[in-house]
């Protein structure tokens, strides 16, 4: 099992609209704002830019601002601020990815896949990817066109 290609930079900010409006002027780029309702944490606002379309593929830069404190995202930043917070990797089979990352002494956030509206996905733990905030998805058919819907079916 390899990986296809990335599919996702997501960066965390605070002020979603300023951020929006930022990016939309740096890119050239026409944000989507995703439904809530499409994403896997409630209260999250995600917009996206297409930064390439292959037709049934893509890949965005993915501007998030976490509805909750609480939550992993409003944490992390909370603690360490607006940035990069994932880099996803889209991969034919997830479980295989965890196996192949486990010998190679990857560790996991949790090596069952957690299912979302656009597929499945794990997280790795940074501290085992040089710091860097990979997490891998396979997904389902249709995906590609969902995301540039704004997250309707």
């Amino acid at each position: 099992m390899k990986a296809n290609f990335c599919f996702d930079f997501v960066i965390l900010v605070a002020d979603h609209d300023a951020s929006v409006r930022k990016y939309e002027t740096l890119l050239g780029i026409e944000p989507i704002e995703l439904d809530p309702a499409s994403l896997p944490t409630p209260n999250t606002r995600c917009t996206v830019f297409p930064l390439w379309n292959e037709g049934d593929r893509g890949m965005v830069l993915s501007l998030v601002t976490p509805g909750d404190a609480d939550s992993v995202q409003g944490r992390q930043l909370a603690r360490r601020g607006e940035g990069l917070a994932l880099f996803g990797i889209d991969v034919d089979d997830v479980e295989a990815v965890v196996e192949q990352g486990r010998r190679a002494g990857v560790e996991w956030m949790d090596e069952t896949p957690t299912p979302y509206d656009y597929g499945r996905m794990v997280f790795a733990r940074p501290s085992s990817t040089h710091d860097v905030p990979f997490f891998f998805s396979t997904h389902r058919p249709g995906w590609w066109a969902k995301t540039l819907a704004g997250g309707k079916s």
